[in-house]
């Protein structure tokens, strides 16, 4: 009898995890990988892409230099709220050395199909 009590405790925790799961509505998505990038008026270096709401660094590690660069693509979908969140971009200025930060809101999620930039600039000039 015991064996069965567990069995069956063990049978309702799971079924219990599967419902605390959250259902996507139906959508139809294409089959395009998308990405947000953002580019600046002169060559930069040190670029970085923050998510503000988890502090994660989203800077994707194949950029090093030059004029424009993804802060995020269709990989990062789930590190990002249905809703939007503020992404922080740093990049320097590779001829002055002067650093600026700018903010997109770019919006993801585990039911979205894309990323998308909810607003902040696409292109960024150093002076």
């Amino acid at each position: 009898m015991t064996k069965l009590s567990v069995m069956l405790l063990a049978v309702l925790a799971i079924n219990t995890c599967n419902q605390a799961e959250e259902k996507c509505p139906d959508k139809a998505c294409t089959m395009m990988f998308a990405s947000v990038p953002v580019s600046y008026n002169k060559p930069v270096k040190d670029f970085k892409a923050i998510n503000l709401r988890t502090g994660e660094n989203l800077t994707h590690k194949d950029q090093t230099a030059g004029n424009t660069f993804t802060v995020v693509d269709d990989s990062d979908l789930k590190k990002l709220s249905e809703a939007g969140d503020d992404i922080e971009l740093t990049a320097t200025d590779s001829a002055s050395n002067v650093t600026r930060k700018d903010t997109v809101k770019i919006s993801g999620g585990k039911c979205a199909c894309h990323v998308e930039r909810l607003s902040g600039p696409a292109e960024i000039s150093f002076k």
